[in-house]
């Protein structure tokens, strides 16, 4: 069996392995930002995340931590994003190669007659199949999605197979070929499935009723079978809601805001409730989202990517979008239902971290270049091979030119800077942060996931107004005003007007600078104790969030100088000073203090 054959018949494999490889070598090794420590927290506990839960999520991540692969545990999480993230590279491959090899049954012969004696070749299919799936495989919003704990590889793994059986009964369909019931079972599965993982699914759903009114026609039977699929989708994820509320009541190590427990809280918790006031915000909103997207696809310099979500490909997506709605008959309408309906819920979502879900859109742009470029191939003939080159540079170039940006492998700033805050506090105490991505999120997984620092509380400032805010300290503690009658603990954005205005006294507590964060105390005299400052692992080029820590690091620092000065403690103040000066020389003294380094 010759290398030619092995890779003819199982290059989608090939080129989804390609993906894994560079996905294991750039993934993170240690907690990630924003909701990844939660999530993280979730799969290794088998907990109940934020809303809307994502009972599939959490059940498939806790199934996989039981299985013996790496060390440490959340490399291990992190690394089954790498694996779904590879499986929807595979499916796209295989939805190209499906459109390429049956695309001449959507093109109108009357209308487009030059059209008609149109056949792609083997080799352009194998090609442009393969240019797809390596497009789509190293985007930067996709990549980015292997580097951490996060909900949407998931997503995007369930919403690929969705799209390659719409793809798949529209091509029977257009070859007059019976579609069986086991096709329509085959997807109202997977709808469901989708469904128990994240509610983007939605995107997919008016293409899903188009294509199923169009085959079966609108009649009563179909009508009655439309209703049994609707009945088997929904069962699937009522299920997994069930059975995540049935967990939250086993009281679970990890629960979010001790929800949802009962039936009206879980209808709550589902439909979206708690992001009401994030959706359909306005024209704001709207323009806002709008410069987002074209932000991602542009050309620009920010955050050292050159060449956008697509790099040089992106002139192919934009020509493949044209050709598809030109000539694409049904296709077209597959393509128009899934974006339409994904623009509009996205572009009415007020919320700063919405790239990933452009995704589902950004998997149709590929497929839309993937056409385009099986068009110029098959027509160039002679030049056919210098084409396909020159497709595979413009890939590796985006490769090469994003992998540093997206390499996380050596990443530890987010764990570290979260276990120094932990390791400073002492026993049993009380940390209130409004800080989700950087303190909250991280320190969940510590505690939750590796038993680390257990002892300390750590409790969002928008959880307290909450009835239901965490169960044993509502027990411990009676009221939030009994918690806040205690010393405790809270992180620069709880307070920081105050602290920038020089105020140590709120409310008639003594606010006190102590390594990263501030205790406030009922003790209004000067407190000595100052915990060891920790090293965070910062890496040479700092991402965003990674400047944001060592600016704020510093910064708590420099206002524990000028806490030694309000008590006129001069020499401790300088050896403060002296600390930022030779640690963390990229931070900025203010010029009044700067006259104590000399």
């Amino acid at each position: 069996m010759s290398l030619k054959f092995l890779f003819t018949k199982y290059y989608s494999l090939i080129i989804g392995l390609i993906a894994f490889i560079i996905y294991y070598l750039t993934t993170l090794r240690s907690i990630g930002e924003i909701d990844s420590g939660e999530l993280a927290a979730v799969q290794a506990t088998w907990g109940i995340a934020h809303p809307t839960g994502y009972p599939l999520f959490a059940i498939t991540g806790y199934l996989y931590s039981k299985i013996p692969i790496t060390q440490p545990l959340i490399f291990q999480l992190n690394l089954l994003q790498c694996i779904l993230n590879a499986l929807s590279v595979i499916i796209l491959v295989k939805i190209i190669e499906l459109l390429l090899s049956n695309l001449k049954y959507f093109f109108n012969e009357s209308k487009f007659p030059f059209l008609s004696s149109l056949k792609f070749s083997d080799t352009t299919i194998l090609f442009s199949s393969i240019i797809g799936g390596l497009t789509f495989a190293f985007s930067i919003t996709f990549w980015k999605q292997a580097t951490r704990v996060e909900v949407y590889s998931l997503q995007i793994f369930l919403s690929s197979i969705i799209l390659y059986f719409l793809f798949k009964m529209l091509i029977m369909y257009s070859k007059s070929e019976t579609i069986k019931n086991i096709e329509w079972y085959y997807l109202a599965l997977f709808i469901g499935l989708a469904f128990s993982n994240h509610l983007m699914t939605l995107y997919l759903l008016p293409a899903t009723i188009y294509l199923f009114f169009l085959i079966n026609k609108f009649q009563k039977h179909s009508i009655i079978n439309f209703l049994k699929l609707f009945l088997i989708s929904f069962s699937i994820a009522f299920s997994f809601y069930i059975i995540m509320m049935l967990r939250a009541q086993s009281d679970p190590p990890f629960t979010f805001m001790n929800e949802p427990k009962s039936f009206g809280a879980l209808v709550d918790y589902v439909s979206g409730k708690y992001y009401e006031s994030k959706m359909f915000q306005g024209v704001d909103s709207i323009r806002q989202q709008s410069m987002q997207f074209l932000k991602i696809l542009s050309f620009n310099r920010e955050n050292g990517f050159t060449g956008g979500e697509f790099g040089f490909i992106i002139i192919f997506v934009f020509s493949g979008l044209i050709f598809l709605f030109t000539f694409l008959r049904r296709i077209r309408i597959i393509c128009l239902l899934i974006i339409g309906t994904s623009l509009f819920f996205v572009l009415n979502y007020s919320i700063p971290d919405i790239d990933e879900y452009f995704l589902v859109i950004f998997l149709l742009f590929t497929i839309a270049a993937a056409v385009i470029s099986a068009l110029l191939i098959e027509l160039s003939r002679k030049f056919s091979y210098l084409l396909i080159a020159s497709f595979l540079i413009l890939i590796g170039w985006q490769v090469i030119n994003n992998y540093p940006e997206i390499d996380r492998s050596n990443d530890y700033v987010v764990e570290d800077y979260a276990r120094s805050i932990l390791k400073q506090l002492p026993q049993n105490s009380i940390l209130l942060t409004s800080d989700w991505p950087l303190i909250a999120a991280p320190s969940f997984f510590l505690q939750y996931a590796l038993g680390y620092r257990s002892d300390v509380e750590v409790l969002g400032v928008e959880m307290l107004p909450r009835s239901s805010y965490k169960i044993d300290v509502k027990k411990k503690f009676g009221s939030v005003q009994n918690l806040l009658s205690q010393d405790y603990y809270i992180t620069f954005d709880v307070f920081k007007d105050y602290i920038k205005k020089g105020r140590y006294n709120i409310g008639g507590k003594t606010v006190i600078p102590e390594g990263f964060c501030f205790r406030l105390s009922n003790d209004n005299s000067y407190s000595e104790y100052y915990p060891e400052l920790p090293k965070i692992r910062f890496l040479e080029k700092r991402t965003i969030f990674h400047e944001y820590i060592y600016q704020l690091i510093g910064f708590m620092i420099e206002t524990r100088a000028r806490y030694e000065l309000h008590y006129q403690n001069v020499d401790k103040a300088k050896k403060f000073l002296s600390i930022l000066v030779k640690e963390y020389p990229d931070y900025t003294i203010s010029s009044e203090l700067k006259s104590y380094l000399q």
